[in-house]
């Protein structure tokens, strides 16, 4: 819920004893501000009651504007969410200026910050969690370097579109590996962070400039790891209990495996509506992408372990996520994390008695799928639709990864 205070700035008390007022906005953890045109003198500022006293000079017509102010934004809470609007502390910032002053901003943003908490909160409300934390992360981090800059407190830092330039990106590159100690991909990957915010901020007409092709994102070579055929066959015959949590543990590792190397929130929130005709058919949590690949046989005799359990379309297939309160988008994405660590664990467990030298990790699931399906496939555009990625470049990027053994013997068969 918007928590609006009508302040008085003392800290910018005037030689004569005058101070500004604004109005503060605070939403979700951002603030935003708006300047009220007005000065009242610090010593008779009431801060609990938000008014001045009756001793200030002219206090009746101050105190009704400022009740006029304190109503003015509150009704503009109340349509935004009558409209079902998005409402964020940008937002309402924008309604309370154009009902006060008749100002409307032709793009609506003059803040590159407010611009991309927004649309940082917007993956949110998809509910793609781990990107928005990820970027979540990145605004933070660009937030603490300006901090560092200005000497400002973050929750007062603007940054107008015209002052994100070459320079200071540069800067704040820098500031990463100097003062943060971050590596290269770890740069790399906020610089690209706040990139697409900035593309997204000219795609909606709030910039018209492009600083980018000017900057360096950084990259490291790395190698990803993957399972080979035979240790994938390991794990299909590794001898474990029914009913234990290893043998769920791998259930789930190899149906995310067998259905296009789905992620583990996918395979946690799976429902059986998402198992119609035959396939697998879903909405991919972290990119809202749809996915969709036929439920193979191997797939099948997993999905039949588990057919005692309810089978309505918004029934989850697995297990993962019982018992855990799943109201907020947040409560369902900390049972992810949670799920996710212990399943981990239990891969551990299983890759020692299935004897490969591989890290077992969930995540695996999906490098060996991708992988596989190249290699079986050779089509990277069909491998491309099937993980779900949004432009076969990140396919690319994705494989480059792998170390491509194929040639090896041959090779040697050559000296």
């Amino acid at each position: 819920m918007a928590s609006l205070t009508i302040q008085c700035r003392t800290e910018r008390t005037e030689s004569n004893g005058y101070a500004p007022v604004r109005l503060r906005i605070s939403h979700s953890g951002k603030r935003k501000f708006v300047s009220l045109d007005l000065d009242v003198l610090a010593s008779k500022w009431n801060d609990d009651r938000q008014r001045v006293t009756r001793s200030h000079p002219d206090s009746s017509r101050i105190n009704a504007r400022l009740s006029e102010v304190e109503s003015v934004a509150q009704r503009a809470v109340s349509r935004l969410q009558s409209a079902g609007e998005v409402i964020t502390a940008s937002r309402i910032q924008q309604v309370v200026k154009e009902e006060l002053f008749g100002e409307e901003e032709e793009s609506g943003y003059d803040d590159f910050i407010a611009f991309a908490w927004d649309e940082v909160e917007a993956y949110r409300r998809r509910d793609q969690m781990t990107t928005f934390r990820h970027y979540r992360t990145g605004i933070r981090k660009f937030l603490g370097f300006l901090e560092d800059e200005s000497g400002q407190s973050q929750e007062d830092i603007t940054l107008s579109f015209d002052a994100l330039t070459v320079q200071l990106i540069r800067e704040f590159r820098n500031h990463m590996y100097e003062v943060r100690g971050n590596a290269p991909n770890t740069v790399g990957k906020t610089l690209t962070q706040i990139k697409t915010m900035w593309n997204a901020a000219v795609k909606e007409g709030h910039a018209d400039r492009d600083p980018w092709p000017k900057i360096t994102i950084d990259s490291a070579p790395s190698q990803k790891e993957k399972l080979d055929f035979e240790e994938i066959e390991a794990l299909e015959e590794v001898d474990l209990p029914e009913e234990g949590s290893e043998r769920r543990a791998l259930d789930y590792f190899l149906f995310a495996l067998y259905g296009g190397g789905m992620r583990f929130s996918d395979v946690a929130t799976l429902k059986h509506k998402h198992l119609e005709g035959g396939r697998i058919q879903y909405k991919m949590k972290k990119t809202s992408e749809g996915a969709g690949v036929p439920i193979v046989d191997k797939a099948e005799a997993i999905l039949d372990r588990y057919d005692n359990r309810p089978q309505e379309p918004e029934s989850r297939v697995f297990p993962i996520l019982d018992g855990y309160d799943l109201d907020e988008m947040e409560d369902v994405q900390r049972a992810i994390e949670s799920r996710n660590a212990y399943v981990n664990r239990q891969l551990k467990k299983v890759r020692k008695k299935a004897e490969i030298e591989t890290n077992l990790t969930f995540h695996l699931s999906r490098h060996s799928a991708a992988w596989k399906l190249y290699r079986e496939m050779g089509d990277i555009y069909k491998v491309k639709r099937i993980l779900g990625h949004s432009r076969v470049e990140v396919t690319e990027e994705y494989l480059r990864g792998f170390p491509d053994t194929e040639m090896d013997e041959e090779y040697e068969n050559v000296f």
